[in-house]
């Protein structure tokens, strides 16, 4: 009698899978502001819960119903999870400290971002190290260190700006910069070999929301806002590139500090004028927070369609509880 008073466990388990994956790939698909608060988590993260439920219903219900879930939730992670494309990108070269052998170098850009936060000592050794053209740093603690940085990568021929916490340092000279005393965007012109333009945008989103108790709708509330707030940032920032450049009819670069994962709705925003370098070209796993136990893809590199992202990666720097990310870019 006990056994079949307990008998429907199983099937609620196989059920609030079922329901759980509607609503996530609903949420995740349609991405509210209001919800924000589920898609602050990795995608996987509800994958795992749904096939936890539908596996552990399986084992005692004994049916194909919650087998076909199982499957249905692995078809979903590789499909929706944005690190899958990455692990499964074995086509790409992998990028390493010697800069790779090409029929024309002068096509390579090599771009670097990197968050400098909780650093004691500063990474140069490990960012020369990578001979990159374009370095897009935030939260610098040091920024009196940047000119050496430049004279050793680059002798004379480089160039830094340094705006508030944030530095972009560069192979060639910055012809332009935009100062924008409300946000930590960074908006600089340079040149590429070929001498044209070449727009960089250094951004520095708003520090994500870390409150995880579901249960308040102030919770709520405040990673809604949190978000918009990002969006609205990085809006303005691509608004000044559309009307102080000839964007898009010139290249640009736009990477740093998003502080949203790679998921979220921001990066709509982001979608119809550029390319995600590691989505494109990265292998392995892309996740740069935190360092230590990396769940989360916030730090970026987009460029424009000009480019083609040849290959990308990331490092761990000590000291730093972000991972630098490095990408190849080839000019078409």
């Amino acid at each position: 009698m006990s056994l079949t008073r307990w008998r429907w466990i199983p099937l609620f388990l196989v059920l609030s899978s079922v329901a759980l994956h509607f609503v996530t790939v609903l949420i995740y698909s349609w991405k509210p502001d209001k919800l924000a608060t589920f898609t602050v988590f990795p995608f996987w993260m509800w994958c795992l819960i749904g096939i936890a439920l539908a596996a552990f219903g399986f084992l005692i219900f004994k049916k194909s119903l919650g087998l076909c879930i199982t499957a249905l939730w692995l078809l979903t992670l590789l499909l929706g999870s944005d690190e899958s494309s990455s692990l499964g990108n074995f086509n790409a070269p992998r990028l390493t400290e010697q800069r790779p052998a090409i029929t024309d170098p002068s096509r390579l850009l090599r771009v670097l971002t990197l968050n400098c936060a909780g650093m004691n000592s500063e990474p140069w050794a490990l960012i020369k190290s990578y001979d990159p053209d374009i370095i897009f740093l935030q939260e610098i603690s040091h920024p009196y260190q940047l000119r050496q940085l430049v004279s050793d990568l680059y002798g004379d021929r480089g160039d830094y700006r340094f705006h508030r916490s944030n530095a972009i340092v560069t192979r060639g000279k910055i012809e332009r910069e935009i100062k924008n005393s409300y946000h930590l965007t960074q908006h600089l012109t340079t040149r590429l070999a070929d001498g044209s333009a070449l727009e960089l945008i250094n951004v520095h989103l708003p520090t994500a929301e870390t409150r995880l108790d579901l249960w308040s709708l102030d919770c709520w509330r405040a990673h809604t806002q949190r978000r918009r707030l990002r969006r609205s940032e990085l809006s303005i920032a691509l608004q000044i590139l559309e009307k102080t450049s000839k964007f898009p009819n010139h290249s640009a670069i736009v990477a740093g500090d998003f502080n949203a994962p790679a998921s979220d709705a921001v990066y709509d925003l982001m979608r119809a004028d550029f390319n995600d370098a590691f989505t494109e070209a990265g292998r392995g796993w892309g996740n740069t927070y935190h360092a230590k136990f990396p769940v989360l893809r916030i730090d970026h590199i987009f460029a424009t369609r000009h480019f083609t992202p040849r290959s990308a990666t990331t490092r761990l720097v000590p000291g730093s509880d972000h991972k630098m990310v490095v990408t190849d870019l080839l000019l078409n």
